[in-house]
């Protein structure tokens, strides 16, 4: 399944493996730092923030 690779230099794998060092799994790392334009502490906040939930609340509340 060549789809689902994804190629990454080895600055963007160690980018990659800090944001797992903060407790995301890989494949969630690489798509939030990709996401993010390659910006790690972008990713990092990105994740640290609830990053891919699928709606677990919303920013404004959502209670109106």
């Amino acid at each position: 399944q060549q789809g689902g690779i994804i190629r990454l230099t080895e600055e963007e794998m160690a980018s990659v493996n800090r944001l797992v060092a903060l407790g995301f799994d890989q494949q969630q790392a690489a798509q939030a730092f990709l996401a993010c334009d390659k910006n790690e502490s972008l990713a990092a906040n990105f994740l640290l923030e609830g990053g891919f939930a699928d709606d677990e609340g919303d920013a404004q509340g959502g209670w109106g």
